[in-house]
């Protein structure tokens, strides 16, 4: 489960995720972590669906998504 006051961290640079695996989606609000540039998310086995805000991640330069078998579609 992700911490409910994650999107008030709206400076927030870095955000990693490690061996995560019975995390199935990523809540909505996540979209505005605007300034993140580096979302790292391994061995989320079980994530399945990841928020259609991807887009307002405008500085956002590496994403790994490694191990993340069940993810059917980055928006």
């Amino acid at each position: 489960m992700f911490p409910s006051g994650l999107s008030n961290l709206i400076a927030l640079e870095e955000l990693y995720f490690s061996q995560c695996r019975a995390l199935k989606h990523v809540p909505q609000g996540f979209e505005t972590l605007t300034c993140l540039k580096r979302l790292v998310m391994r061995g989320c086995e079980a994530l399945e669906v990841f928020p259609s805000g991807l887009s307002n991640f405008i500085a956002l330069e590496e994403f790994d998504f490694l191990r993340c078998r069940a993810l059917k579609h980055v928006p």
